[in-house]
């Protein structure tokens, strides 16, 4: 006889769309404790050779490059855009994927059960081929905190500075106004510049606001493996929490709980910006793997509300001098508003020139008519087509979806040159690079423009190396 350990007063969920009569919420609530738990085990085993299954399928269709015929210009814009994939999601799987199709018995511990997506991606930088197999079999069945474990005793790395960065500093009273808080703005924010901070305001109340702060490392790298444009933190969404802000946030909202209790004496903000600050320089000890540390360096571009964007990227010393000089020549009041009109008249600049020297695209054009032939493409002709093409890839898919891709754009012969076409505006078109080849393969076939694009890069490693013969001479 199976008791049942815990009974909630749950409304039963109602029919669910798509789920198969043994799976529906009113036939899973008549199941046996134990019944339940076994189907729960079967299903997730299940899932996770479908994610196998998954995998093997993605890696054929990238072998194929049908992603391209898709109008997308990766296999990372093909599972958002088709598969309705989160940008974490398709990171995730494309990146086991590419460990999967190098070593094949990876798919088969992920369809046993043995590893994990998350693990795999941990496992990455590390798995090579003369430590594959061992390495996949000593991580099967680990927990993520064992495999960190299992990861720093085999690949130990060198002791990082404790730098610290203030993101948001506050320590509010409830008897004062919001004025009365902590002012750190351009202090030293080191634990022995927070020791000898100087505060502005004092607080004679309980504490009730204490903001956590991030660490930074100053040397953290990213990825050079990228699956994709990860222009954001939704990218790395799905990652571990990072344990330095789980613990600085944990351990500051303890303070916090503490000192607003009634009985609880008054406490300086310093001592409480010191506690944390001390709890952060603690945990930078134990804190995640490199993937979860490079997470936090990446660029955050997130819309904030209708035509409003937050910008938080970090830039070396020769930017922040540049930004510093052209925020002199700012009109603007304020310093965030002197940067933004520097950031964005630069970035204006940078864009026309970009477009000169790509598309031929300046203020007064020469009045130039008449079509070119052979492969050098006219000015005119290069601002006629990639105004027209509005400076994005045409290339479209069967069902007349239009790639999006605007980065790496070439100019393409519609009839190519070796079949008599000619460089005209009505002949010429901008690609991006990938269907850019698809289109020569359909051309010419694929093993032409396989061996065309070997020979061009040995050609590009040959010059490559003679410029630096002759630059060596010089010196």
């Amino acid at each position: 006889m199976s008791v049942s350990l815990v009974s909630r007063s749950w409304t039963v969920l109602p029919c669910i769309a798509g789920l198969p009569p043994e799976s529906q919420p009113a036939a899973v609530c008549q199941l046996a404790d134990s019944q339940l738990l076994h189907r729960l085990s079967v299903i997730h085993a299940q899932g996770q050779v479908n994610t196998a299954e998954e995998l093997v399928h993605i890696i054929e269709v990238q072998r194929r490059g049908l992603h391209r015929t898709t109008a997308c210009s990766s296999m990372y814009v093909y599972c958002i855009r088709h598969l309705q994939m989160s940008k974490s999601e398709a990171f995730w799987r494309i990146r086991a994927a590419r460990v999967g199709r190098r070593f094949p018995f990876v798919l088969e511990a992920i369809a046993a059960g043995r590893l994990s997506l998350t693990a795999i991606a941990m496992l990455a930088p590390h798995i090579k081929s003369a430590n594959a197999r061992e390495l996949t079999e000593a991580a099967s069945h680990r927990s993520i905190k064992d495999l960190k474990l299992l990861l720093a005793e085999r690949f130990p790395r060198a002791d990082r500075p404790t730098v610290m960065r203030a993101i948001i500093l506050a320590v509010a009273s409830n008897s004062l106004p919001p004025a009365a808080s902590l002012s750190v703005a351009g202090a030293d924010t080191t634990l022995d510049g927070i020791q000898n901070m100087d505060l502005h305001g004092e607080c004679k109340g309980p504490v009730t606001e204490v903001f956590s702060k991030t660490l930074v490392p100053t040397d953290s790298q990213l990825d050079g493996d990228a699956m994709g444009p990860l222009h954001s933190h939704d990218a790395v969404a799905d990652m571990p929490t990072d344990s330095v802000a789980s613990a600085a946030t944990h351990i500051a909202s303890q303070i916090v709980a503490t000192l607003s209790s009634t009985d609880a004496p008054v406490v300086p903000p310093q001592a409480v910006l010191l506690a944390v600050s001390q709890v952060l320089s603690q945990a930078v000890s134990a804190s995640g793997t490199q993937s979860e540390l490079d997470a936090m360096a990446r660029a955050d571009l997130s819309p904030l509300a209708r035509d409003r964007w937050c910008w938080q990227f970090t830039v070396d010393q020769e930017s922040q001098d540049l930004l510093e000089q052209a925020m002199c020549f700012s009109t603007a009041v304020g310093t965030a508003a002197a940067a933004q009109e520097a950031l964005k008249n630069a970035l204006r600049c940078y864009v026309a020139e970009c477009r000169k020297q790509k598309f031929a695209q300046v203020a007064n054009p020469r009045s130039r008519t008449g079509q070119s032939h052979g492969r050098h493409i006219p000015a005119h002709i290069q601002r006629a087509v990639s105004e027209r093409d509005n400076y994005q890839c045409t290339f479209r898919s069967a069902d007349g979806t239009r790639c999006d891709e605007k980065r790496a754009l070439e100019f393409d012969h519609v009839r190519p040159l070796a079949a008599g076409g000619a460089t005209s505006i009505e002949n010429l078109r901008l690609l991006c690079r990938p269907h850019n080849e698809l289109e020569a393969e359909r051309a010419f076939g694929a093993d032409h423009v396989a061996r065309k694009i070997h020979e061009s890069r040995i050609q590009a490693r040959a010059a490559s190396s003679a410029r630096q013969r002759t630059t060596a001479r010089g010196s």
